[in-house]
């Protein structure tokens, strides 16, 4: 679902979780929304990060030239766009989801 200020909302049959850059694992709920603004989406909903031992909530994601920069409490980690140049396998549940 599109609104006209930008804001989004995407449901998925169930959770979807995958590997970026190999090294950190990231979770979609079965519910992701936000607010699409010039090359990025601001009041994320629905997607977290595995830091260590922890699950931290992606609040924010920047497209800056050839990179996505994407912001999780006071940590920020930009990746290449060439992570993100197919859509990742879900484990367990093997739904194809897009970032």
């Amino acid at each position: 679902m599109w609104g006209l200020d930008g804001s989004f909302q995407v449901n998925f049959p169930s959770d979807c979780s995958f590997r970026v850059s190999k090294q950190y694992k990231v979770n979609y709920s079965s519910r992701v929304a936000g607010n699409i603004q010039n090359g990025s989406i601001s009041g994320l909903e629905g997607v977290k990060v595995k830091i260590l031992f922890a699950w931290i909530n992606i609040r924010e994601v920047d497209l800056n030239g050839g990179e996505l920069r994407m912001h999780a409490g006071s940590v920020s980690k930009s990746f290449s766009l060439d992570h993100f140049s197919t859509s990742p396998q879900c484990k367990l549940t093997r739904l194809h989801c897009k970032i």
